[in-house]
């Protein structure tokens, strides 16, 4: 009895320290990818075998090896209508030119202007508690340019000619 006992706790300090399966999650298909941008992240597989779609009326439920991390963002419809509140004045402008965001419609902006050939003359970063920017053209020769503002989180834009005397 008692070399059984000593067997079986020999084999247990020994099985202890081995090393067995290794489970992760891995995906065999025909092709795949990450791609990431700002603010978005794609994952993608190209002829997954296993795979299912339930749907319901107000649910959607895929199954398979290769599954997302979704994340939601909800979109208040006023929200869509933030870069139609924009005054941008005076145009034609000498110097400076003074970009008016609403204050009910404030999110994160980005503004490029640019020159006839399409290159980038300049670039802004406007955080949320911004309403009123000073965008200065003083340095520019004179000419047409286009001063792009996008809301950076519904990849919404809006296109203005501004002209530089």
């Amino acid at each position: 009895m008692k070399k059984t006992i000593l067997s079986i706790i020999v084999l247990l300090f020994f099985s202890y320290n081995l090393i067995s399966q290794n489970l992760t999650v891995s995906v065999v298909a025909v092709q795949g990818g990450f791609d990431q941008s700002e603010g978005l992240i794609i994952e993608w597989t190209l002829g997954e075998n296993f795979t299912e779609t339930v749907r319901s009326a107000n649910k959607i439920l895929t199954q398979g090896l290769h599954q997302p991390h979704l994340k939601t963002l909800k979109i208040n419809e006023e929200r869509l209508l933030s870069l139609d509140h924009i005054r941008i004045y005076p145009n034609p402008v000498n110097s400076i030119l003074n970009i008016q965001l609403h204050k009910d419609f404030l999110t994160h902006y980005t503004i490029n202007l640019f020159d006839t050939n399409g290159r980038v003359i300049k670039h802004l970063n406007v955080s949320e508690n911004t309403t009123n920017i000073e965008f200065d053209m003083s340095d520019l020769s004179s000419g047409i340019y286009l001063l792009k503002i996008s809301d950076v989180f519904i990849s919404k834009s809006n296109t203005y000619r501004v002209i530089k005397h």
